[in-house]
């Protein structure tokens, strides 16, 4: 399959997942209300920031293996499911003290302890799911990944339908499909691409693990920092604040995010095929004019978000919610620059051969994100959560827009000065892509 199929399947499957996505959300808010939505809300942050920053990089690692050539996935499959597992219990063991000694705040106490305890259990399986598909993206299996993912996302909502609307068991319910999706979902899927996709032989091999040690490590700080990003204002919401005010929080957060629904994927295409390998001033006039596409297109959808807040939110989620209109306000933005400016600015700096600098870029962000939160969420909640967001947003932006000028030098730079003729630009360029086989 050729790369720009691949990058288009991958772009139909988010166009297929995002309305989906939304759809578990308004299904989770308007039957469960804040309180339900926020205790739903911090079940999955606690499982998706704590499991990738706990692997230490190793995901990466396996991904760089696989992919460049030097390992085989059907070879090294069984090292992958025992290094999952192993990170899997130590996340859940981690976990588990924590929430023990009465660290996790008063969101987790809305969690019945059987039920805790049960979601504890699922995590080595989600994290041994997490592993199989970075393992077969790094085999080129996208098809297998795009198809697993829309199943499972379609499960989530299909168990949540049952578990929390035909069974009526409210928040309960929604744990229920927690356990469902990251316990017996993973498990089957693990399964199937263990036994039919790769048919691995059972062999552990040593040399595959310390090699994806090795590499995965100097990429985990930059896989931290890119979690702190999307997940540590929620995860420390939850934490310092009531289980109504994340569920609150959570729906002005994926709101604001629908800024990037039109436009994610799109320009990781258009740079990947024609930005690096060309020279410094081609790459640099490339990347200036996929930004002021991308701001020609966001920038009204931004506004038109912020304008209409108020009504979508209560469409969608109800009035119960109409609290997150305030942090919504706040987040755009901030929003606006990260999906646009600041991921623009990265792709440039990785591929121009500045990985570190990339790094440095989300570490900025992530710390100063987490020192605002720590400051402001107490005293502010939700707002405090928003404007800490917001804050980190743009000065991750702009040290990585120091870092941009800094590498071009003294060339004129024209990521703001619009063109007539650049939306004209971008629809050739992705009709040649559709076009070619």
């Amino acid at each position: 399959m050729s790369s720009a199929k691949q990058a288009l399947g991958n772009i139909f499957t988010g166009i297929i997942l995002q309305p989906i996505a939304i759809l578990t959300s308004i299904l989770v808010a308007r039957t469960l209300g804040p309180e339900g939505k926020g205790v739903y809300t911090f079940l999955m942050v606690l499982s998706t920031t704590l499991m990738p920053i706990l692997l230490f990089g190793i995901d990466a690692g396996f991904y760089q293996s696989v992919s460049s050539g030097s390992f085989k996935a059907k070879d090294n499959f069984v090292s992958i499911l025992l290094v999952g597992l192993f990170h899997g219990l130590i996340t859940g063991l981690i976990i588990f003290g924590a929430w023990y000694l009465n660290l996790l705040g008063e969101t987790v106490k809305k969690v019945p302890e059987i039920y805790f305890i049960c979601f504890l259990f699922t995590i080595p399986m989600s994290t041994i799911f997490h592993l199989t598909n970075r393992t077969l993206m790094s085999d080129c299996k996208f098809r297998i990944v795009n198809i697993s993912n829309i199943i499972r996302t379609l499960l989530t909502v299909a168990s949540l339908v049952f578990f929390v609307i035909i069974m009526k068991l409210d928040v309960d319910g929604a744990i229920f499909s927690i356990l469902f999706i990251n316990g017996v979902y993973s498990l089957l899927f693990v399964t199937y691409a263990f036994k039919v996709i790769l048919n691995s032989p059972l062999k552990f091999n040593k040399t595959f693990i310390k090699s994806s040690y090795q590499y995965g490590f100097k990429a985990w700080f930059g896989n931290i920092a890119s979690i702190a990003n999307d997940k540590f204002d929620q995860l420390i919401l939850g934490l310092f604040s009531s289980a109504s005010q994340l569920g609150i929080y959570s729906v002005g957060y994926n709101y604001s995010k629908l800024l990037n629904k039109p436009i994610d994927g799109m320009f990781k295409v258009l740079y990947n095929r024609t930005a690096v390998n060309q020279d410094q001033d081609k790459a640099q006039g490339l990347v200036e004019q996929i930004h002021r596409v991308l701001v020609i297109i966001v920038a009204p959808i931004a506004l038109g978000l912020m304008l209409f807040s108020k009504t979508f939110i209560k469409l969608m989620y109800g009035n119960e919610f109409l609290d997150a209109i305030g942090p919504t306000y706040v987040l755009i933005p901030g929003m606006f620059m990260f999906l646009i400016t600041r991921r623009i600015i990265q792709l440039f700096l990785m591929a121009r051969g500045f990985p570190s600098k990339s790094s440095i870029v989300q570490i900025v962000g992530a710390l100063a994100g987490a020192i605002l939160y720590c400051i402001l969420i107490p005293k502010f909640d939700i707002m405090g959560a928003a404007w800490g967001t917001t804050i980190a947003f743009i000065i991750s932006t702009i040290v990585a827009f120091y870092f941009y000028r800094k590498i071009v030098g003294n060339r004129k730079t024209a990521l703001f000065s619009l063109h007539k003729n650049d939306l004209g630009w971008i629809y050739n360029k992705l009709r040649n892509i559709v076009a070619k086989k």
